[in-house]
């Protein structure tokens, strides 16, 4: 996979880096940040890409081994399926537009490894390597229509008049707990003398899904979890 070949160049990479002059370093940081989450493999078909955000807590062990603690929220753009559907049963069918709400919840437990160790250095790239618990909700919409009064609200500034109008109309939701393990790759750059740190960071998340099973409970395969969030942050 060109996801897991690059975190592993990079770790490569990061662990060959020298280390600057060390000094005492906190025994504890708090980050928060956000920036961008990529769903990749199969799901990637039916789930859009979106943006996430999360803060976190690092306890330092050892100059070069620490400790963190974090949870994020992703969400991900709509993506649309075209599903085949007959307006009467085992009739003529058409394609017809489904979409996604998709968002995912994550906490995580994962060790750090500080290749040029702690202490306030210009840059201190790190690696990352744990996993946690996964919640994702979906929900799954398409287009209908449907016969609204007149009806007016100040706070969205207009006024609906007494006709049809288009609307979604929900054909399924569910949420789904899982487990998952995550691999990455980051760097800190201090400022403020040390006191505290820009990181931007990449982290691969692979889920494991639950089995698909049908009305008649014929599997479908798993709904495994692919990601990828890209993120920049403050440390302190």
């Amino acid at each position: 996979m060109r996801v897991a070949t690059w975190l592993v160049v990079t770790m490569l990479m990061l662990a060959s880096v020298p280390a600057w002059a060390q000094e005492e370093e906190r025994p504890v940081n708090f980050n928060f940040g956000g920036g961008y989450t990529a769903t990749l493999g199969e799901a990637g078909k039916s789930i859009g890409n979106g943006y996430n955000f999360g803060a976190g807590l690092r306890v330092n062990l050892l100059p070069k081994i620490g400790v963190q603690v974090e949870y994020m929220v992703h969400s991900l753009a709509q993506q649309t399926v075209s599903i085949p559907v007959a307006l009467v049963a085992f009739g003529t069918t058409t394609n017809k537009d489904f979409s996604s709400d998709a968002r995912l919840r994550v906490v995580s437990v994962n060790a750090v490894l500080k290749p040029a160790g702690g202490g306030r250095t210009k840059s201190a790239p790190y690696l990352l390597v744990g996993g946690g618990i996964y919640w994702r909700p979906v929900e799954v919409s398409t287009p209908a229509v449907g016969h609204v009064k007149d009806y007016c609200n100040p706070a969205w500034y207009l006024c609906f008049p007494t006709g049809w109008v288009a609307v979604d109309s929900v054909v399924g939701e569910r949420t789904t707990r899982d487990y998952g393990v995550d691999v990455g790759a980051g760097i800190d750059f201090k400022i403020r003398e040390g006191k505290a740190a820009v990181y931007i960071e990449a982290r691969y998340h692979y889920v494991f899904g639950p089995q698909i099973l049908d009305g008649d409970g014929t599997s479908h395969g798993r709904a495994t979890g692919h990601y990828l969030p890209i993120n920049m942050g403050l440390r302190f």
